[in-house]
């Protein structure tokens, strides 16, 4: 490990505080969580910036964050906070919590949002500078028990995925040409893959039975609890996790797993089909056909297993690492020089101008290669593995985030955007 050897025990001792004062907390507030796991504390935008497509145009996404928790609720272009001295001038209600507008070549939206009875009420303008009349708001979506509505009271990401979720299980023949298994798999692969941003998810590390390591897993699922894609990583001959194997459902049920080099076919969790890499169906024993059977259905059930409690508890204002460090956050050192945690990618900014951008991982332990750390404490330390690099989380909450640059000492300090 090459932490230096004065930097660990300050690091457990860090952590060991945290976990008293959580355990502080969570005894103090266990009897009345019930009541206020769904009260608003705090609500308000924040901007993502995506870069510039190939016109040259800005793209940004326009998040609610509520109690730390984010949700996407517009694209716009070149997304920006607007003071409350500059509310008046334009048109906001002097009662908005927050506002923020996006502004490109004459045209844009205008957003803000009031809170009222424990609901969050989105009002949007869209201008054109072509256009002399003054901004005129109209509700744009409700915030209300933990999920975005649009204005017609329909939640937005439950109707985008059932527009493109399939309810009935693909037929395969057993004589069906490579060309017909595929255009039969296929398309509903890329409809599940469509929706899977309108979908909740949760990430996590996962050990299976007999293994002597945790294998990271990701599950979308639906607004009922049932999963939608399941995919689990796979070691190369490094011990490095290189690849995935891929599971599909249908009304909860796997129907589809894609492992690389093999692809399996399910119906009513019956395995139907073998599959090879060139989409040809190949024969096999049933003694073999059931053994697979066995094993898939065996491998899903641990993962559903390792996240039902999870996917229950969802609605909870309570989130890991990996959800509350979502959005955009400004070094206290240098006001020029901010980050952004989009996804799984952390972006690097400075002056208004994006410098790179690099996928990032949070876990139990640094997951790159010159790092290799205990166990400390549930997502504790945050890993960019193209970057040969991993950072204790030593502070995290809904303003303050603390990195501890591990194996050289330093802590880096932001302040989130609002």
């Amino acid at each position: 490990m090459k932490l230096h050897t004065n930097l660990m025990p300050l690091l457990l001792f860090v952590v060991l505080l945290g976990s008293c004062k959580t355990e502080e907390k969570k005894q103090g507030n266990e009897q009345d969580f019930a009541l206020t796991s769904k009260t608003i504390n705090s609500i308000n935008f924040n901007c993502a910036d995506l870069g510039e497509d190939e016109m040259g145009i800005p793209r940004s996404i326009l998040y609610l964050t509520v109690n730390g928790k984010t949700i996407d609720i517009a694209k716009i272009n070149n997304c920006l906070p607007i003071d409350k001295e500059q509310y008046a001038s334009n048109n906001i209600d002097e009662n908005a919590v927050d506002a923020s507008y996006g502004y490109w070549a004459g045209n844009g939206a205008y957003f803000y949002v009031i809170l009222k009875e424990n609901e969050g009420y989105i009002y949007r303008a869209k201008v054109d500078e072509m256009d002399d009349q003054p901004m005129s708001y109209s509700l744009f979506g409700i915030y209300s028990n933990g999920k975005f509505f649009e204005k017609d009271r329909e939640e937005k990401k439950d109707k985008e995925a059932e527009l493109l979720l399939a309810n009935t299980f693909p037929k395969i023949k057993k004589n069906a040409s490579s060309k017909e298994i595929e255009d039969s798999i296929q398309p509903n692969v890329n409809q599940i893959n469509k929706a899977l941003p309108f979908l909740k998810v949760i990430s996590k590390e996962v050990q299976f039975k007999f293994d002597d390591f945790k294998t990271p897993i990701t599950i979308w699922y639906s607004d009922e609890k049932l999963p939608v894609k399941m995919k689990m990583g796979i070691r190369d001959d490094e011990g490095l996790f290189s690849n995935d194997f891929e599971y599909y459902f249908i009304n909860g049920k796997i129907w589809y797993s894609d492992q690389i080099l093999s692809k399996y076919v399910f119906e009513d969790e019956a395995l139907q089909h073998y599959i090879n890499s060139v989409w040809t169906n190949i024969q096999v024993s049933e003694k073999r056909f059931k053994a697979w059977e066995k094993r898939i259905l065996q491998t899903i059930a641990q993962i559903d297993n390792a996240t039902i409690n999870s996917r229950k508890d969802d609605d909870k204002t309570i989130t890991g690492n990996y959800e509350l460090i979502q959005g955009q956050w400004q070094s206290t050192d240098d006001s020029k020089s901010q980050i952004a945690f989009i996804g799984s990618i952390k972006k690097d900014f400075y002056n208004g101008e994006p410098i790179s951008q690099t996928p990032f991982s949070i876990s139990n332990t640094c997951k790159n290669e010159s790092n290799i750390s205990a166990e400390v404490a549930p997502d504790a330390f945050m890993t960019l593995p193209e970057e040969d690099q991993c950072f204790f989380i030593l502070t995290l909450d809904e303003n303050l985030l603390q990195l501890n640059y591990v194996g050289r000492g330093n802590t880096l300090t932001y302040k989130r955007l609002h």
